[in-house]
């Protein structure tokens, strides 16, 4: 499948190091920076130009390091030889007609100048085949320029990517947000932060499914700009969604950016409270069957009836059906539980502990975050305009986590929910899963292990493969690929492309690499009901 798109970390770190609003802006800028002779630019350019339209879906393979440059470079060279062939073909058309004329006209005089008119055409030949050595030559001195130029193009996006230390996409978030218009100190301390949280809700889930959600935002940040580039039959997305929702094509990126970015920074106070119970207490039991152990379960509060964070709620809920209010409402916790202690004797060996949810749920917790860094529910209900790119991702935020439970989320009238769910749910390939791994009687270790390294998308078709082909891995976390495939369904099946969104397959692979053949398969619809 030659036209399928390779997406990995490598594709990531490519897209988010971009400096301009476009991936033909950041080409621009990189040749104005090199050392191009004058009269060269412009048909440089002018290949750039084609470059840009090479990695649209229509025309783009792969944009990983070195490969992405080679679709720009393949576009000036054929442009260059496409004019040079039209100069060799009509150089070889005008001299043979000349040398045609000139002997046809020697022919009808006499005879005698037969041998002389021959003389002619031979020569004219000669000339010929001549010009078209010289034209050869020039081809091979212009893809020789073209490659030199390939590889300082190369060596400068290293240095603008790599250089800067992006190969940890932990930290590449930290850059990438501030580079996006991320300015607010509280939000830009908590992603630092978001690791720390990460390595600790990994420990306290050695013994339960949990994968990073650090990295992840920049995966579905960069995935999601990318399907605003997409292209359907009602049009280009990002300009439906200009259309839609009615900011400009810079608010709509901005919004996006905040909203992928930013989704899962309440992740950590939504795990913890059951983590650090459920773990601990359950450490205690495995060493203490036979014990009443009392249990006093550490409880947090988000004080959701407090009179600001119900009215950001309400700005939240705004213009949303009933039913999705009543969720978002919710979504702060409960407040008012009393923190109370029971003795918990598990009647088997494999009996646990298995605290009360505290009912908080990241998105909102994250989308009241972002709203409370942009200012008083006051000063946000006067909808400055300013504001409405984040009011908008802090709403697709505060509703991303309820995608089984809305019922039908339309492209059209909520077209970053939308993105974000479907990016959210597209982006697994390198997660890392927690596994304990006993190695002797006296030591464990606890090993982070990835089902896979990349997912794949044909443009032609729309199609979306994601093959979980890591063998060992699977073992080792009992991977159940009938319970993965019914949750990303239930999460999907509630998109509604309206038949503006592209009609897509999302294709589920559980792969032995031993025994290709025999894949379980699994297909989820995104269409328009």
């Amino acid at each position: 499948m030659p036209n399928r798109l390779v997406i990995d970390d490598s594709w990531v770190l490519i897209r988010a190091g971009h400096s301009s609003s476009s991936f033909s802006g950041f080409l621009l800028d990189l040749v104005r920076s090199l050392p191009i002779p004058s009269t060269e630019k412009p048909k440089v350019e002018k290949g750039l130009a084609m470059a840009a339209h090479l990695t649209s879906p229509e025309g783009l393979e792969d944009l990983g390091v070195p490969e992405f440059a080679k679709p720009f470079v393949t576009g000036v060279i054929d442009e260059l030889q496409e004019s040079l062939q039209k100069e060799i073909t009509e150089s070889i058309r005008q001299s043979s007609a000349s040398a045609e004329a000139r002997q046809k006209e020697k022919l009808d005089l006499a005879a005698r100048h037969a041998e002389r008119a021959a003389e002619r055409a031979a020569r004219a030949e000669q000339a010929i085949e001549k010009r078209r050595g010289e034209i050869e030559e020039r081809t091979a001195k212009l893809e020789e320029r073209m490659g030199r130029l390939k590889e300082s193009i190369d060596q400068k996006v290293a240095r603008r990517l790599f250089g800067r230390k992006l190969f940890d996409l932990s930290s590449a978030l930290y850059q990438v947000a501030k580079e996006r218009g991320i300015e607010n100190k509280g939000i830009l301390h908590l992603i630092q932060m978001l690791p720390e949280f990460d390595a600790l809700l990994y420990f306290l889930n050695v013994r339960k499914f949990y994968r990073d959600h650090t990295a992840h935002q920049l995966r579905v940040a960069v995935l999601g700009d990318y399907l605003l580039d997409l292209k359907s039959k009602a049009g280009g997305l990002e300009g439906i969604v200009v259309d839609e929702i009615g900011l400009s094509k810079e608010e709509v990126r901005k919004a996006w950016w905040f909203t992928g970015l930013l989704h899962d920074v309440g992740y950590p106070l939504e795990k913890l409270y059951h983590s650090l119970n459920w773990s601990l207490v359950n450490e205690l039991l495995r060493c203490y069957p036979s014990l009443g152990i009392k249990v006093t379960p550490m409880h947090i509060d988000l004080a959701s009836n407090e009179l600001e964070n119900k009215q950001y709620l309400s700005i939240l809920c705004q213009g949303l059906p009933k039913r999705w209010q009543e969720l978002i409402k919710g979504g702060l916790g409960v407040p008012g539980t009393t923190n109370t202690s029971t003795v918990f004797v598990p009647s088997s060996s494999r009996e646990e502990y298995r605290p009360k949810s505290a009912k908080m749920d990241h998105g909102v917790v994250a989308a009241v975050s972002l709203l409370r860094t942009i200012g008083t529910p006051e000063q946000l209900r006067k909808r400055l305009p300013e504001d409405r790119p984040l009011i908008e991702a802090s709403r697709a935020i505060a509703l991303h986590n309820f995608a089984s439970k809305l019922g039908s989320v339309t492209f059209e009238d909520y077209p970053l929910a939308f993105l974000l769910i479907v990016a959210d749910e597209l982006q697994e390939w390198s997660r890392p899963i927690p596994a304990t791994v006993q190695d002797t009687y006296f030591t464990t270790s606890l090993e982070k292990v990835t089902l896979l390294d990349s997912i794949f998308y044909d443009p032609s078709t729309d199609m979306w493969d994601i093959p979980y082909s890591n063998t060992q891995a699977k073992n080792i976390i009992h991977f159940d690929f009938k319970r993965l495939s019914t949750d990303k369904e239930k999460a999907l099946k509630v998109l509604d492309c309206t038949e503006q969104f592209p009609e897509s397959e999302v294709l589920l692979q559980d792969i032995d690499k031993e025994k290709p053949e025999a894949a379980n398969k699994f297909s989820i619809y995104i269409r328009s009901k």
